[in-house]
């Protein structure tokens, strides 16, 4: 069943093969910008902010495909749109086991297999692996998009251990060297939380980047 791992495996894939809590600042004006420690330091805070919340909705896009999900606590639910009734593709993931339906078909898998998908599990991955952090603009009502550079060699060791066998033995760090990613954050500077979080993988050979989108 492609399409099951299609969705989940996405950028899992394309990673291996296209080879606490900060005090909030007050908004700053646009003749006095915030030092990148300060953006990084403004950044993790509405990172925990998204973190604490125990449960809510979000739109993942992913390509053409669009998914309206809804995070509780650790486990998350997902469910396309836009889909013939018996295309419609449901994912569910309680505990380490994830149940993905399409149409009258059925398929357990468990968090490894599967890959990253929550905007949970995305978070807590950049908020390790963060690198540096770059503004992009500031709205004039209060709306700020920042970019986050993620460090590929951590990232590499972290998916290393994570997919466990020939990938921990050094597959994932030398596929990590050939890309970056950056995280690009929406959020309002006096609000909780994020309104949008765009992950992109850039090769470094210059192929066409990839990106997942999810709006909150």
């Amino acid at each position: 069943m492609k399409i099951l791992t299609r969705a989940g495996g996405v950028l899992l894939a394309a990673l291996l093969t296209m080879a606490g809590c900060a005090p909030a600042h007050p908004p700053r004006t646009i003749d006095k910008p915030m030092t990148e420690r300060e953006l990084a330091t403004r950044l993790l805070h509405k990172m925990d902010q998204q973190l604490s919340r125990k449960s809510y909705p979000f739109t993942l896009i992913i390509g053409d495909n669009r998914f309206e999900g809804q995070q509780s606590g650790l486990d998350w639910s997902l469910e396309s749109v836009d889909q013939e009734k018996d295309a419609t593709v449901r994912i569910v993931k309680k505990g380490e086991h994830i149940e993905v339906t399409r149409g009258k078909q059925k398929e357990k898998l468990t968090s490894r297999q599967f890959g990253l998908v929550s905007p949970r599990d995305y978070l807590q991955l950049i908020k390790s692996d963060m690198k540096r952090v770059e503004r992009v603009s500031t709205a004039d009502q209060g709306t700020e998009e920042v970019e986050a550079v993620l460090s590929a060699e951590r990232i590499g060791n972290r998916l290393g251990h994570w997919m466990g066998g020939p990938f921990e033995k050094g597959a994932a760090q030398q596929a990590s060297r050939k890309f970056q990613i950056r995280a690009r954050f929406q959020y309002d500077t006096e609000q909780e939380g994020f309104n949008r979080l765009i992950i992109r993988i850039d090769p470094k050979d210059g192929e066409e980047s990839e990106s997942v989108e999810y709006r909150f």
